[in-house]
């Protein structure tokens, strides 16, 4: 969410807008020093702490309680086989490999999972399984806000095997499943948020898939469809309804394919809700602004109208999305006038590099997204006109902000972040950090950076909670609850992808731009455990003069 130089108020059905001038200076908030930089291989944010308001895990053999949430590995596949979410169990049965090899019919034995590490912030375990042809070994590790990682290697047992049909399915309760929600969506339309329909649905591949009711779900994610052989025109995600359930299948082979080397494949699995949804908005109660030229009378009115949060856009530096400022005097005394109110100031960070930044030329092949993506033109004068395009937190570019950020926190008395995409993890197929995979017929396919994303988001909220212990993530993600990187969110604005629609003429098409099925999916934050906003403009379809 961009916005032009101003403040913005949204509290309730308030409204107050101030003009505000540009920012006076113009310049690089660092120089590139010579050699590796002071911020590469930063730890910033990294830490075993669990963080409020989650609980240490616990942890036995085949059982693992996070907040909230039961997590039950009692088979020899290393995946759940029990989840239960706000006392309702969310799977019918255990999540399997169904398939055959060689002709036959997949039948895995062995003993339940093992736990081999248990401590406060994370789980693991291990599981091996074998059938007629084929053996499946692997990871299993659940992180404190209930995000579960499996790693799994499958191998022929006696040399190479014709692979049939390999699926993996996760049964779901019918009245546990009523709507879908996957990323990702498109800009325009809120189709990736739905009921289910009553025929079920079926999709090409999508890195994250949830099905849920209005107040639990379950996710299923996956950072690439590698290793993934269906014949062209299959879709590799199928839902299916089947006696009182709903069974999600994700297709990984249904080709005949030769298996001569092991093969790995990772899934992600989180219940949700993944926290307390409480303080949400009207505790926040947030102001948008885009100036320094916001005087302490100013402040004075916003504090009587009962503002308590901050948000300053990213005119704060000159740089698009960048952590650093040459308008230190500046910040520091907006800061200290905000926190004299008891206001928490939030500075804007995105995910975006800019041309202008001093870091362009040395890192920009290496840590932007490709191919590349983003292109948006910052034009705000007297700041330096300027195009930013979208990074990869696989990149060196995760240490770079962590680093920065809490050079930050530790110099200003800000209150925590503003971020605008960064907790999307936006497709890339950059081979210079890692992304892409390499198809048979040569060309490279898309890895969405799924736990890479997470890790940045982790680290963001851990700096922020460690030098602020009541301090805000405040995401914008429309179109995207990637949960496995929006639970360290302290709420989300949604609803960006559909300001551009035109008014409709009667209220009642509203309905048609986002359906209460849509809403009750995505945009209410009870069913994800991250408090909801709704983000809408004057010139937005739902506004009403």
């Amino acid at each position: 969410m961009r916005r032009p130089l101003g403040v913005w108020l949204v509290l309730g059905s308030m409204s107050l807008w101030a003009g505000g001038m540009g920012m006076d200076g113009v310049g690089a908030a660092e120089g590139q020093p010579a050699g590796k930089p002071w911020w590469e291989g930063s730890q910033a944010g990294i830490s075993d702490q669990v963080l409020p308001p989650w609980t240490p895990v616990e942890a036995a053999d085949g059982l693992v309680q996070v907040w909230g949430r039961e997590y039950r590995f009692e088979g020899p596949l290393p995946l759940p086989t029990a989840v239960q979410t706000r006392q309702k169990p969310v799977l019918a049965g255990p999540i399997g490999l169904r398939g055959k090899a060689a002709d036959q019919e997949l039948r895995w034995t062995g003993g339940p999972c093992r736990l081999v590490e248990a401590r406060p912030s994370a789980a693991q375990l291990t599981g091996q399984a074998e059938s007629a042809h084929l053996e499946c070994q692997g990871t299993i590790r659940v992180e404190y806000d209930g995000m579960i990682r499996c790693d799994l290697e499958l191998r022929p047992k006696q040399g190479p095997v014709v692979v049939q049909e390999l699926v993996l399915e996760m049964p779901i309760p019918a009245e546990h499943a009523k709507y879908f929600h996957f990323y990702p969506g498109r800009w325009g339309s809120s189709y990736n948020s739905r009921a289910l329909p009553a025929e079920g649905y079926k999709s090409e591949f999508k890195p994250f898939f949830w099905l849920g009711d209005e107040w639990r779900g379950l996710s299923w994610f996956s950072e690439s469809d590698e290793h993934f052989y269906n014949p062209k025109g299959v879709p590799p995600i199928q839902i299916v309804r089947r006696s009182g359930q709903v069974v999600f299948r994700v297709l990984l082979i249904t080709e005949a394919w030769k298996m001569a080397e092991p093969v790995r494949y990772t899934f992600g699995f989180q219940a949700t809700p993944v926290k307390p949804d409480r303080p949400d908005a009207w505790d926040f109660r947030t102001v948008h602004m885009g100036s320094y030229q916001v005087d302490e009378a100013f402040l004075d009115r916003l504090v009587q109208a009962g503002v308590r949060t901050m948000c300053f856009h990213e005119h704060w530096t000159d740089i698009q999305a960048y952590p650093a400022t040459t308008h230190g005097a500046e910040l520091r005394r907006l800061a200290e006038a905000c926190k004299k109110r008891n206001i928490q100031l939030l500075l804007y960070l995105g995910y975006e590099m800019s041309t202008i930044a001093p870091e362009w030329e040395a890192y920009h092949e290496e840590c932007l997204v490709a191919p590349r993506a983003g292109g948006y033109k910052r034009t705000y004068q007297p700041q330096p006109d300027q195009t930013a395009y979208i990074v990869c937190y696989r990149s060196k570019w995760q240490d770079f902000l962590a680093a920065h950020l809490e050079k930050l926190l530790k110099e200003y008395p800000i209150s925590g972040v503003y971020l605008d995409g960064t907790a999307n993890p936006w497709g890339c197929r950059n081979t210079k950090h890692g992304c892409g995979y390499k198809r048979p017929d040569g060309s490279v396919g898309t890895t969405y950076p799924i736990f890479s994303t997470r890790s940045m988001m982790k680290r963001i909220y851990t700096l922020v909670r460690q030098y602020v212990p009541d301090g805000q993530v405040n995401v914008h993600q429309s179109t995207c609850m990637t949960i496995p990187t929006l639970a360290f969110a302290t709420s989300y604005w949604d609803g960006e992808q559909l300001q551009s629609l035109k008014r409709p003429e009667k209220f009642e098409q509203i309905m048609e731009i986002l359906p209460l099925d849509a809403f009750r999916a995505e945009f209410m934050g009870k069913n994800w455990g991250v408090p909801a906003e709704l983000l809408h403009y004057a010139s937005g379809p739902f506004h009403r003069s």
